[in-house]
């Protein structure tokens, strides 16, 4: 016997709403808006600021801007570029027991100048120096010295007028010759992140501004 056309249609009607419940049920329900976490990822551990981290579908974040918005030393390593900071790290340009001083975070202390702490005056430094470009080639002649004669300056002969100068003299002093003999002691927060800087751009293709 033949199905009579209305069990026939029946069924077909049965069959097409099970699939469309199967279909949602399988569908996951769009969050809320505002609920999602924004995505800032990490650097070692500690969560980076969405304001220095590229979101997914976002607009690119200026690297200068990045940069300025880091609080901690591997978040400005991770700013300026994403294989900076593990590339330092795996160099031990972070580690005191290796190539570097150690992070800005550890150097205890005011500052010479008295307006800032001596962490403070690290990242600081570290930023004037990523910003302007003047260590990239490994050494940072051109961030203390500028365009005095290297010898004059390292001797305190003549005033040094680099790019980071200034920043220099609020944990070494104005004498050219003093600022040259801390310049990388880890001791000091400007110290400090010299040595960072040329144990990193030396060691890191990722840490040399492109």
């Amino acid at each position: 016997m033949k199905p009579r056309p209305f069990m026939s249609c029946l069924r077909v009607a049965l069959a097409a709403a099970a699939l469309t419940a199967c279909s949602r049920s399988s569908t996951p329900a769009p969050e809320p808006a505002g609920s999602a976490a924004t995505a800032v990822g990490q650097a070692n551990g500690q969560p980076v600021p969405a304001e220095i981290a590229l979101g997914t579908g976002a607009a690119p974040v200026p690297r200068r801007a990045r940069i300025e918005a880091a609080t901690t030393t591997q978040q400005l390593l991770s700013a300026f570029s994403p294989g900076c900071l593990s590339c330092a790290e795996k160099n031990g340009c972070l580690d005191p027991a290796q190539k570097g001083g150690g992070v800005c975070e550890g150097v205890p202390g005011q500052s010479r100048s008295g307006g800032q702490s001596e962490a403070a005056l690290c990242l600081k430094a570290l930023k004037c120096v990523f910003n302007t470009k003047c260590g990239n080639s490994g050494e940072e002649s051109q961030c203390l010295c500028g365009t005095t004669e290297i010898t004059d300056c390292m001797s305190g002969k003549s005033a040094p007028n680099g790019s980071c100068v200034d920043v220099f003299k609020e944990d070494f002093g104005s004498d050219g010759k003093t600022m040259y003999d801390d310049f990388i002691n880890p001791k000091f927060g400007a110290g400090r992140a010299n040595q960072l800087i040329q144990c990193a751009v030396a060691a890191c293709n990722e840490c040399r501004a492109q």
